[in-house]
């Protein structure tokens, strides 16, 4: 029924079986998500979230590879709300993927809060800033080995935050 129609026509359709998820129209709505006709793969990946299907994880690693903007935006996104091992480590790869050539997104940093990947640092460009924090005295805040305290101020604890995961024997009173 599906293939007949208009791309307008398949996009309704396809949001009305998302809000309405039953498992045996999976396949159908897979077969959309490649289909990059006026964002009808879009449509069709947020609805074949909503009903699930055994390759979903595959599905959305490849759009992640892809390029469609759109669809690659989504499937992200998708990816970073979940909070499964295997898809956090595909939005975590693509997003140190992305740091290598662009500034990270919103979406990027809140992922990288969540889940503190250290090889984000690098790529955020805090490794100087670490060491400088490392190297200042001050007893209001203070961050360090012994020997070695920092001034961390509360905008900037939140900056760390999002690459470094620190050690208790690392960290001093916060």
């Amino acid at each position: 029924v599906l293939k007949n129609e208009p791309p307008e026509s398949q996009k309704k359709i396809v949001k009305v079986l998302a809000r309405h998820p039953r498992p045996v129209w999976s396949e159908i709505i897979f077969q959309f998500v490649k289909d990059p006709r006026s964002g009808l793969n879009v449509e069709a990946l947020q609805a074949l979230v909503q009903v699930g299907h055994p390759q979903l994880l595959s599905v959305l690693e490849e759009a992640l590879k892809g390029t469609d903007v759109n669809l690659r935006t989504q499937s992200f996104s998708l990816l970073s709300s979940r909070a499964d091992r295997q898809s956090e480590e595909l939005a975590v790869s693509f997003t140190l993927d992305q740091l290598k050539s662009a500034p990270p997104t919103p979406e990027m940093l809140n992922l990288l809060n969540r889940v503190k990947d250290r090889r984000a640092v690098p790529l955020l460009g805090l490794e100087d800033l670490v060491e400088a924090l490392l190297a200042a005295e001050d007893d209001r805040c203070s961050v360090g080995r012994p020997g070695r305290r920092a001034v961390v101020e509360p905008s900037v604890r939140e900056a760390l935050g999002l690459a470094v995961r620190l050690d208790d024997e690392e960290v001093g009173a916060l």
